[in-house]
């Protein structure tokens, strides 16, 4: 649908005074590429009564909210689209509109709202829903203006039975049971974080990229059933036929690698199928990665957030290359344990995600679970424990990136360990059909003192080197600097490429 001609009236709504959110509307508007008329509101300094709203403020908003909606039918307008000035607009807001077609019986619509019921699938990028909130961007249709004019009303009989919060998206809510009201999902608007006027305070009620903070529960596995189950994919994007497996190798490292001599011969030995990005804690000590540098960076601590930060941003980097097909984690201290080829011929045959999870439940141990109940708002069917040194697919890359929960995560220790796996499974992404639970990178845990640790390995021997060659992994870890792990050529595609002969040869 096209914004202009679906809305044929828009308004955004701001007080007089508040010149310096006029200019932020005004600038997001022109950046979106939506025309909308400034619509004054009520100023709640003036307000002497609150006639059944729980403040000035309140009510002076459900009051310019039914002035607004009043000149639209006067206007004989088909419709209208109301703004707030604290509005945020996806990047791609009219891009992602036009794939939208909005059913044809709708009375009320959102573009982004913070959904407190369960909705349901209704059309691609649409759902239908029973009761959300926020009115930051929403639209009403003609036939139900006097119907939403009533019910913002809040002095009406009708209205002083509620027992809900006295605001205004709260009264319009009620309606949803009434006039058919469908949401863009994911939302394409969401509120800025600024001082609210009503409140006082400085919050949102979403994350930088629109996901709903509070009641996110009710959205898990929402994105599967939208699209039968069958498969992730971003909003209305036409599915991918099949593809050359691509890899994008995602260095996390803090200096260069420990043996860039084993992944120089697996880079060149892959030629135009692997692509190595790096993040680097040291980046003046980067050496074989100086060259693979991405340009986002941050300053990197032990389990902290920091190192999610640090993922994404490679992730991020990488999938700006439309070309790559998956993207793996690796360390300073991982090796490759199979040629390209090896790699490639594997996710020819099954290119689903790899990653070693334990679900919730019993499984999930005490220290991790004691963890994850510090994460707002996380039901405890979507906590998930899991190594850092993933290996993901596009489709579940896109799923991580298309929504930032890092907030939620940041007070936690070791985000690292949880943070992907967790927003996959809230993000209701298909777990069973599209993740193999299997390590892309094998490591060996020991204990020491009650704290767990990867084992290093400075000499290798024949029973390693067949655990590796028997393991499902791809890349392996820990190897230090002076390991002799590059004497086996496991990286490499034949062993007459060999400078020495292999130390099994020689058995």
């Amino acid at each position: 649908m096209n914004l202009e001609e679906q809305f044929p009236l828009r308004y955004w709504i701001n007080l007089g005074r508040r010149s310096e959110r006029r200019a932020e509307t005004e600038w997001r508007l022109l950046k979106a590429g939506i025309t909308a008329e400034r619509f004054p509101a009520v100023d709640a300094r003036f307000v002497r009564k609150t006639r059944g709203y729980e403040s000035a403020g309140r009510y002076a908003l459900a009051l310019t909210q039914r002035l607004a909606i009043r000149k639209a039918m006067l206007a004989g307008a088909e419709s209208v689209l109301i703004l707030e000035d604290d509005v945020v607009f996806h990047p791609e807001i009219l891009e992602r509109i036009a794939e939208l077609e909005l059913p044809d019986d709708w009375g009320i619509f959102y573009l982004g709202c913070a959904h407190h019921k369960r909705p349901w699938p209704a059309a691609a990028g649409i759902v239908r829903t029973p009761y959300a909130l926020d009115t930051h961007a929403f639209a009403v249709r003609a036939p139900y203006y006097r119907r939403v004019i009533s019910a913002l009303d809040a002095s009406k009989p009708q209205n002083r039975l509620k027992t809900h919060a006295r605001a205004s998206d709260w009264y319009l809510a009620d309606l949803h049971g009434e006039i058919p009201t469908y949401a863009c999902y994911p939302n394409l608007a969401w509120q800025a974080v600024v001082t609210s006027d009503l409140t006082g305070g400085t919050y949102s009620n979403y994350t930088k990229t629109g996901e709903q903070q509070a009641s996110s529960g009710e959205l898990i596995g929402l994105q599967a059933k939208m699209w039968g189950g069958s498969r992730w994919r971003a909003p209305v994007a036409a599915l991918r036929p099949h593809r050359e497996p691509k890899l994008g190798l995602l260095f996390l490292t803090r200096q260069d690698v420990n043996h860039p001599g084993i992944w120089r011969e697996f880079l060149d030995d892959a030629g135009d199928g692997v692509r190595a990005f790096a993040h680097v804690k040291d980046r003046e000590h980067a050496g074989l990665l100086h060259e693979y540098r991405i340009d986002e960076w941050h300053e990197t601590k032990w389990g902290d957030i920091s190192l999610v930060l640090a993922m994404l941003a490679l992730l991020r980097a990488a999938m700006a290359d439309g070309t790559l097909t998956h993207f793996a984690f690796v360390s300073e201290s991982c090796v490759p344990i199979r040629p390209w080829t090896e790699i490639r011929r594997r996710l020819m045959i099954d290119g689903r995600s790899m990653m070693d999870m334990v679900a919730s439940g019993s499984e999930v141990s005490s220290p991790h679970r004691e963890r994850l109940e510090q994460v707002k708002d996380l039901p405890e069917r979507a906590m998930r424990v899991h190594s850092q040194w993933s290996l993901l697919n596009r489709e579940a890359a896109e799923c991580i990136v298309e929504h930032d929960f890092t907030e939620r995560f940041a007070s936690i220790m070791a985000p690292d360990e949880h943070y992907f796996g967790t927003v996959l499974a809230l993000r209701g992404f298909d777990e069973g059909s599209r993740m193999q639970n299997v390590a892309p990178t094998w490591v060996r845990w020991t204990k020491d003192a009650r704290i767990a640790h990867p084992e290093e390995y400075l000499s290798t021997n024949l029973p390693l080197i067949s655990k590796l060659a028997a393991s499902p992994s791809f890349f392996a870890r820990k190897f230090p600097a002076a390991s002799d792990i590059g004497r086996w050529g496991l990286h490499r595609n034949e062993i007459s490429g060999l400078a020495t002969p292999a130390p099994w040869m020689a058995m």
